[in-house]
């Protein structure tokens, strides 16, 4: 008796292990294909359809960074903000994080999606489900288990940021099931509210940039640089926008500093008393919209050369014939592979004739390559298509027994003619012998 009760104790507890073991087996299952299914990058997610609510207004999206202090034991947080500014190449592996006010009353689990944008280019979609109830406030989502390769000075964005939320416990929105990201119950949000709109800047850390180039303009005997924060391909980036912007000019081999500026986008010309050639120090400072402030700043040596002061082109023009409809104009000086030549003072090309049309302007310039300076303009007016003459009339006197010599004599209305008698040398007399 005794032993069949211990049997019988023994096969229900190996009935109980093996129930756990199952429920554990399911739930890493499930966990694991969660795992893939949401939280790697597919394809580029497309909007869904019918997402008009606004349950949850998107506060802010910000770059973060794992602790590396953090176990889930030592009350330590799982994710820190990132450094507030950045230079060079810095490579960071980042996490999202989306902050959000909820202005309805519980929900039950939230689903997320969206693309990542390096620089205006897709590079990746996301996928993320967490089903923790939210009430009405303030809240903050991490989308773990999505790395994003972040280098300083390089912008990120967030378009199609899908949100989706259940109303009830029994309609909590995760797992989503399928992988149907846009068929959550009941209701989801799509962002940017307008579609096409602009995508949402993520926060990354302020990073200072800005280029530089400089021109010559006609009569300038040093070049102008032009200043640009905001170029698409090395500007400013990350922090609070509105930024503000504050320069320095310093010639680097006085230390004298030449001039201040404000703006995005401000001017120098370098020809101006006090400055001229030679090679100086730029320094942007950048304040961005944050609160508190986040102030960085960055430096850049440029080099200014000499404008040559071209003098207007020298020109040789062969005006319209009867033959020819149209007129050319070559420069005869500068010449050389430092120089391209202009007709409209935009388009230049390395030869210097240029066919213009008869009754057409021209207005030739020089640029010089090696400066790029570039020379006032010669101008002038190719003439109109001569007329052929009217056919002259001519009178023959015959030879006669005591004068074996033809006279052949030619009239016109037309002055200032010249004729021939085979087409070959012309002449200004009216009449001839033969």
């Amino acid at each position: 008796m005794e032993t069949g009760k211990l049997f019988f104790q023994q096969r229900r507890q190996f009935y109980q292990i093996k129930i756990k073991f199952s429920s554990l087996f399911r739930m890493v299952t499930c966990l694991i294909a969660s795992f893939l299914l949401l939280n790697t990058a597919s394809a580029q997610f497309t909007p869904c359809t019918g997402c008009t609510a606004n349950d949850d207004h998107v506060d802010s999206v910000v770059l973060v960074q794992l602790n590396p202090a953090y176990t889930p034991t030592n009350g330590q947080p799982q994710y820190i903000n990132l450094a507030s500014t950045c230079s060079g190449s810095t490579a960071i592996t980042g996490y999202l994080k989306i902050s959000f006010t909820q202005n309805a009353t519980t929900r039950y689990g939230i689903s997320l999606a969206g693309n990542i944008l390096v620089n205006g280019q897709y590079s990746s979609t996301f996928t993320f489900c967490d089903p923790a109830q939210t009430n009405s406030g303030s809240f903050v989502k991490y989308v773990s288990g999505f790395p994003i390769n972040y280098t300083c000075g390089t912008k990120l964005e967030l378009q199609n940021l899908f949100i989706g939320w259940g109303n009830s416990s029994a309609k909590n929105v995760c797992p989503i099931i399928n992988n149907q990201i846009c068929a959550p119950s009941p209701h989801c949000e799509q962002l940017p509210l307008t579609p096409g709109g602009p995508p949402i800047v993520i926060v990354t850390p302020l990073s200072p940039n800005f280029s530089a180039t400089g021109s010559c303009s006609a009569g300038k005997t040093a070049q102008t640089y032009s200043f640009n924060a905001l170029d698409a391909t090395s500007g400013t980036t990350g922090g609070t926008l509105p930024y503000s912007y504050s320069w320095k000019i310093v010639n680097k081999t006085t230390s004298v500093q030449v001039a201040t500026m404000t703006g995005s986008n401000p001017s120098y010309d370098f020809a101006q008393a006090g400055a001229g050639t030679g090679t100086y120090t730029v320094t942007l400072t950048v304040t961005d919209a944050a609160t508190p402030a986040v102030v960085s700043s960055t430096s850049k040596d440029i080099t200014v050369i000499s404008c040559c002061n071209l003098s207007p082109p020298t020109l040789s023009v062969i005006q319209p014939t009867c033959a020819n409809a149209n007129g050319s104009v070559s420069v005869s000086a500068p010449i050389g592979s430092d120089y391209v030549y202009s007709n409209n003072g935009t388009t230049y090309q390395s030869t210097a004739s240029f066919t213009v049309a008869a009754g057409a302007t021209y207005n030739i310039t020089v640029k010089q390559l090696s400066t790029g300076c570039i020379s006032s303009a010669t101008s002038g007016t190719i003439n109109a298509q001569p007329s052929a003459p009217v056919a002259p009339t001519t009178s023959v006197t015959q030879p006669t027994c005591s004068d074996a010599t033809a006279t052949i004599t030619v009239t016109s209305s037309t002055t200032g003619l010249t004729f021939s008698f085979d087409q070959g040398a012309y002449g200004a007399y009216p009449s001839t012998g033969y």
